[in-house]
């Protein structure tokens, strides 16, 4: 099994509060191996898997709970990317999340297709699970079904 599966696997753990302390701090242990400088004193230079494992040690670091919707995006352009199943990744977005709103910040303006078509499916999965999904307007300081900006967005194009 790869490095980052394993750890990804310990983060949805970790999420849901059953990972075990000696797990918790095996994973800092790790986490500050791979940051050490190298013989010559420079930063590790991260490519592929490693620069992925190094963020999810990170996030479990940073106790990240509830997700937040900018790591859900990125785990969400790896999964993609590596065309394997992401059921887990919404229900553990949704996780600590206790209310009937889901409310996230997000820049439409400068987002790209594929973060667009990433916030249009988590949209769709929480309608399925009855949550209401919104965004803040950042023009307005008001907040906006998703739904809504999305319908927007298509009619724009």
């Amino acid at each position: 099994m790869p490095l980052y599966i394993k750890v990804l696997t310990d983060y949805y753990h970790f999420l849901i509060g059953d990972l075990e302390e000696k797990r918790k701090v095996f994973l800092m242990e790790l986490l500050k191996y791979l940051l050490l400088k190298d013989e010559y004193g420079y930063d590790p230079f991260f490519e592929g898997e490693i620069e992925r494992v190094v963020f999810l040690l990170r996030c479990i670091q940073q106790e990240e709970i509830p997700m937040s919707f900018e790591s859900y995006v990125k785990l969400q352009k790896w999964h993609r990317k590596d065309a394997w199943s992401d059921g887990e990744l919404q229900e553990y977005f949704l996780h600590q999340r206790k209310g009937k709103e889901v409310k996230i910040m997000f820049d439409f303006d400068n987002a790209s297709s594929e973060e667009i078509e990433i916030l249009s499916y988590l949209n769709r999965f929480l309608e399925g699970k009855g949550r209401k999904f919104q965004v803040l307007n950042i023009h307005n300081a008001r907040y906006l079904d998703v739904s809504e900006l999305l319908e927007e967005l298509r009619n724009k194009q």
